[in-house]
């Protein structure tokens, strides 16, 4: 699965599905251990569901550079 289809599970809320994907390569990257840390941390700030629901700006992913 491309990295579009993970940004899509981010932006559904699917926060569980990218751990689990990420802890695949805990032993041969710290960069998955740090980003498995962030998730966890910023669990709160990552609602974007219920932000649109309620009408409120997801701006996550649509930065310049991104593809």
């Amino acid at each position: 699965m491309g990295r579009g289809y993970r940004r899509a599970e981010l932006d559904a809320g699917r926060l569980r599905a990218l751990v689990a994907a990420l802890r695949i390569h805990v032993e041969t990257t710290t960069e998955a251990q740090k980003c498995i840390h962030y998730l966890f941390g910023n669990r709160s700030r990552m609602r974007y569901p219920q932000f649109r629901a309620k009408g409120l700006c997801n701006l996550f992913g649509r930065r310049r550079g991104w593809a």
